[in-house]
C-alpha cells in the first residue's frame, strides 16, 4: 500500500485534534475541579454521580427533618421543665397559705400569685417553636388554650420523616397535659380554699397539684426517650451523608495532582508530535498549518 504525502498529513492533523481535545479536557478538570464536567466524560460514572446525588438530596431532607424535630422537643422538653416549677411552687404556697398564722392580706397575696401562675401555666401552653404552636396537635397555627382556658388544639400526632419509612411523632399532647390533668382546675381549687381560709381543702387541693408535678415528670420522661432516639438518628444521618458524599467525590472530584501531571504529560507529547511531523511532512505544509 502506498503511503501519500496527504495520508501522512491527515493522519498527523487527526493525532494533533486527539492531543489538544485531550489537553482541553484536562485544562477543563484542573478549572473546574471535576473529573466529568459533561455526559460524554464518562456516562456510567454520571449515571452513578446522579443516583448519589438523589441519595445526598434524600438523606439531607432527612437531616433536615431531624433538626426541626429535635428543636420542636428540646423546645417541649424546656416547657415541660418550667411547668413543673410553676406546679411545685403553687403547691409550696398551697402549703404555706394552709398556715393558720396567715392573715386575711397574707393568703389574699398567695392568691393574687397563684393567679399570676395559672397565667404563667397558660402562656407555656400556648408555647411556639416558629409560628407553630407545640402543644395543639396537628392545629399548629392554633392557641392551644385560649382566654377561657379551653383546648383548641387536637390530639393527632406531629410526625416528621427522618429515614425510610421511618417517622418520630414529636408532639407532646395539650390535652392530656393541661386539661385532662386538670392543672387549670387544681389550681383554682386551691385559690378558692386560699380564699375560704379552709387548711384541710388547702392541703389537698396542693396535694393534687404534687400528683400534677408526677404527670408532667412522666410525660417529660417519656418526650426524653423520644429525644435521645432522635439524637441517635441524627448521628447516624449525618455518618450517611458524609459517606455519600465521599462516593460522590471520588466519581465526580478531579485528583488535581493526577490531572496536573496528565496535563504537563500531553503538553509535552502535543509538542514532540509537532516536531516529529515537521520532519515527516513537507515544510510548506508545516508552514501552512503555523
Amino acid at each position: 500500500m502506498r503511503i501519500s504525502n496527504n495520508m501522512l498529513t491527515r493522519n498527523f492533523l487527526l493525532n494533533l485534534e486527539s492531543s489538544l481535545s485531550r489537553i482541553a479536557l484536562l485544562q477543563n478538570q484542573m478549572s473546574s475541579g471535576r473529573k466529568i464536567t459533561k455526559p460524554s466524560d464518562d456516562p456510567v460514572g454520571i449515571q452513578n454521580a446522579l443516583r448519589f446525588k438523589n441519595s445526598v438530596a434524600m438523606v439531607e431532607q432527612w437531616r433536615n427533618n431531624a433538626s426541626q424535630a429535635l428543636s420542636y422537643m428540646n423546645t417541649a422538653d424546656s416547657v415541660l421543665g418550667e411547668l413543673t416549677a410553676l406546679l411545685q411552687r403553687a403547691g409550696e404556697l398551697g402549703l404555706q397559705g394552709a398556715n393558720d398564722t396567715n392573715s386575711e392580706n397574707e393568703r389574699k397575696a398567695i392568691v393574687e400569685e397563684i393567679d399570676q401562675i395559672k397565667e404563667q401555666v397558660r402562656s407555656l401552653a400556648n408555647t411556639k417553636v416558629g409560628n407553630k404552636y407545640i402543644f395543639s396537635g396537628t392545629k399548629t397555627d392554633t392557641e392551644t388554650i385560649d382566654n377561657n382556658y379551653i383546648f383548641q388544639g387536637n390530639e393527632e400526632a406531629v410526625l416528621y420523616d427522618i429515614g425510610n419509612n421511618v417517622q418520630i411523632n414529636v408532639m407532646v399532647n395539650g390535652k392530656e397535659l393541661f386539661i385532662d390533668s386538670k392543672i387549670f382546675d387544681n389550681l383554682d381549687e386551691l385559690k378558692t380554699h386560699l380564699l375560704n381560709g379552709d387548711a384541710g381543702q388547702i392541703s389537698a387541693a396542693a396535694e393534687a397539684l404534687s400528683e400534677n408535678v408526677a404527670h408532667v415528670t412522666a410525660i417529660r420522661a417519656n418526650l426524653g426517650a423520644r429525644t435521645n432516639r432522635l439524637e441517635a438518628v441524627q448521628s447516624q444521618l449525618e455518618s450517611m451523608a458524609l459517606n455519600l458524599k465521599k462516593n460522590l467525590s471520588s466519581i465526580e472530584d478531579a485528583d488535581m495532582a493526577k490531572t496536573i501531571t496528565d496535563f504537563t504529560n500531553q503538553q509535552n507529547l502535543y509538542q514532540a508530535a509537532l516536531a516529529v511531523g515537521a520532519r515527516i511532512i513537507q515544510p510548506s505544509l508545516v508552514d501552512f498549518m503555523k
